[in-house]
């Protein structure tokens, strides 16, 4: 299923310098129980004894694939996100702890694509021919700073998303990821802003309010049809 989102209005959260759930759906924090740290926090505060590793660069390799998933080829990040896009291997994690809640992150307003909203834990390309889980669990330690447990891969869905704010176009065949943490969030503030736990609900208003990534209403439906 291919999925054909509009662009939130990330050059208006940036004017006016505020969270863009205080629209209609604010992020309150849930109380600490030891799994992962507690709710929003900054990442600039967080960082604990992180050690901080390169990011993902433009110039990383992607594998392009088909509609059903099939390799055929590979490109860099850059080349893949140019308009018109082309549709490469991806995936989204999604943290959860035993009381239901889940992670969400804001994107760091100097991402290439989407920066400044919220979305799930956790995004990345696998390498072309790499192991999924590996390459998730490796990504979550880079940007979030724990360990990633218990990961498992729950379904996939396509979509694009043109960004109006770098004219580059997110089209992916997404593999959604679920596990928990262990330890504490230390995030690279380079990749996130802050990030908070909520409830189901409380993910669900913020897409209904309209300022999350594109992807991450999909994240969402595809971890709930298999929970």
């Amino acid at each position: 299923m291919v999925v054909s989102a509009q662009t939130p209005d990330v050059a208006g959260c940036h004017a006016r310098g505020r969270q863009p759930v205080e629209r209609g759906a604010r992020l309150a924090p849930l109380p600490r129980n030891g799994d992962g740290g507690a709710g929003p926090h900054s990442a600039a505060t967080r960082r604990g004894g992180w050690t901080k590793v390169v990011p993902v660069a433009e110039t990383d390799l992607v594998e392009l694939v088909d509609e059903h998933g099939t390799a055929g080829g590979r490109t860099t990040v850059a080349e893949a996100h140019a308009a018109p896009g082309r549709l490469h291997r991806a995936f989204s994690v999604l943290v959860t702890r035993p009381d239901g809640a889940l992670l969400l992150q804001r994107r760091a307003h100097a991402k290439v694509r989407f920066g400044g909203l919220w979305t799930n834990s956790c995004c990345g390309h696998p390498a072309p021919g790499s192991d999924l889980l590996t390459s998730a669990t490796t990504r979550v330690r880079d940007e979030l700073g724990v360990d990633l447990v218990d990961a498992h891969e729950v379904g996939t869905f396509v979509y694009r998303a043109p960004d109006a704010g770098s004219g580059h176009v997110e089209w992916e065949h997404d593999h959604v990821v679920v596990g928990r943490v262990e330890g504490e969030l230390a995030p690279d503030p380079d990749e996130v802003v802050e990030t908070a736990w909520v409830t189901p609900a409380q993910a669900r208003a913020l897409v209904d309010a309209g300022e999350v990534t594109p992807w991450f209403a999909d994240v969402l439906r595809v971890a709930a049809a298999a929970s």
